[in-house]
């Protein structure tokens, strides 16, 4: 059950969304679950990037919401620092124009932060949901939790089923940075970060999509450590078509070249040295590589492996990408079975 209102709560933030070429309708959903929080914010912030007609619409369509247009179109991270930029309470939630929050959650968070006055970053478990149309499938290691359309049957379905999901890899608190360098942590939709930290970081350099909210995630981590609040408090929407294992070439170089700069910024910070982290990496950008290579995409292979190169500076680990993903598991097996410690991965 969420925790009784606070009338006397002094903790105050403002909602950014960036948002392009959403069906009106999805953006609709979302400045609802936040307008119904039980602890409303101050100010709630809709970024359009590029897009004039968009943003004029949108100000006729909420004039209680404040909208910011970019143009031209500079993408998803510039719009998120444009609504930083005109923040002004103490804290800024993040969430995506067509994700959903439970209508307590800014309540839970204000509590949380009330426990540990130290929090600086925060993020929530979630829950993963789609329309009842969309066939059960994996999405980037992770299954639809629940099919509905809207917030009061996704909150009253989640009272009664278990998560599908495993949430642990959230817990980061205490190696913030080395496990972010390790793998993306979190959805957007879930944080709330105190507005001097993000005052305090560079911004995420425009253009840097996909992994813009990635790194955005390592770059506050080198200010301050993630906590979690173990209760999902957000819904995050799949659509149609939305598919995170199939790689395409454009996409995963950037996804790579992210990872990179992840490096550049925040590598300083970590108390582990790239070397060491091959083994995670060679994993994740083999299945990168093999997506490309099975559709018989080689010459993109070989340019998203020529990205790669320089986070996985052993010769060993540059080897083990090109190890075709069903042999690196039956080697796996193999050694394993024979109680071996080295076994490539």
């Amino acid at each position: 059950m969420p925790p009784a209102p606070d009338e006397g709560s002094t903790f105050t933030y403002d909602v950014v969304i960036p948002t392009r070429r959403r069906p009106p309708g999805l953006v609709d959903q979302t400045i609802a679950s936040v307008e119904g929080q039980t602890l409303p914010p101050r100010r709630i912030i809709l970024v359009v990037d590029g897009n004039s007609d968009e943003a004029a619409a949108a100000r006729l369509r909420w004039p209680h919401v404040e909208v910011i247009e970019l143009a031209p179109r500079r993408g998803v991270a510039a719009a998120r620092q444009a609504g930083i930029d005109a923040a002004t309470s103490e804290w800024v939630a993040f969430v995506d124009d067509d994700d959903l929050w439970a209508r307590h959650k800014m309540q839970v968070t204000s509590a949380f932060v009330r426990e540990h006055p130290e929090c600086q970053a925060l993020r929530s478990t979630y829950r993963i949901f789609s329309s009842p149309a969309l066939e059960d499938r994996e999405f980037g290691g992770q299954i639809i939790d629940l099919k509905a359309e809207k917030l009061a049957e996704l909150e009253s379905m989640a009272v009664g089923s278990a998560p599908r999901n495993d949430m642990s890899y959230l817990d980061i608190h205490g190696d913030s940075v080395n496990r972010l360098l390790t793998r993306n942590a979190g959805v957007i939709g879930s944080t709330c970060v105190r507005l001097e930290v993000l005052r305090a970081i560079p911004p995420v350099p425009d253009g840097t999509q996909p992994g813009d909210d990635y790194l955005l995630f390592c770059l506050i981590a080198t200010r301050a450590e993630w906590w979690l609040i173990d209760e999902p408090l957000l819904f995050y929407r799949i659509h149609p078509g939305q598919d995170t294992r199939a790689h395409a070439s454009d996409g995963a170089i950037r996804a790579v070249r992210t990872r990179r700069m992840a490096w550049e910024i925040c590598g300083e910070s970590a108390t582990r040295p790239l070397a060491s982290y091959g083994l995670e990496y060679r994993r994740e950008f083999r299945s990168i590589l093999w997506s490309l290579a099975r559709r018989g995409r080689m010459a993109e292979t070989m340019r998203v492996y020529r990205e790669a190169l320089p986070l996985v500076p052993r010769m060993r680990d540059r080897l083990a990408m090109l190890v075709p993903e069903p042999v690196a598991w039956r080697w796996r097996y193999r050694i394993r079975a024979r109680g071996s410690s080295g076994a490539v991965s």
